[in-house]
């Protein structure tokens, strides 16, 4: 039995592009400076590139999403501020932290 699923879903082809000042707000973590894991993905991607509707991020756009916080239109401008404010706060007091990539996985 094969382990790729049997049916894919392509999740945007249904999806309205939101207009201007529409959508939804993410907290990303962007790793388009980071050669190790631009590396692992360009592999990943490789291959992964033969199966139909996949989407791919491009490297420039690499990124961890770690929350989405919800639509645009539910949080305010001052309600965006108020988060980031928290969280740059919060984070100024915690050290980075190293993070070890490993490669993919070729069965």
């Amino acid at each position: 039995m094969s382990p790729l699923p049997a049916h894919m879903a392509d999740r945007w082809r249904n999806r309205a592009e939101p207009g201007p000042g529409q959508g939804a707000l993410y907290w990303h973590i962007l790793m388009g400076d980071h050669a190790e894991a631009r590396d692992l993905a360009h592999d990943a991607q490789d291959r992964l590139a033969d199966i139909h509707g996949l989407h791919m991020t491009p490297a420039g756009w690499l990124h961890i999403t770690t929350l989405v916080a919800g639509s645009t239109e539910e949080i305010t401008g001052a309600q965006r501020q108020d988060m980031l404010d928290t969280a740059q706060g919060l984070l100024a007091k915690i050290p980075p932290v190293n993070v070890a990539l490993g490669g993919t996985c070729q069965t």
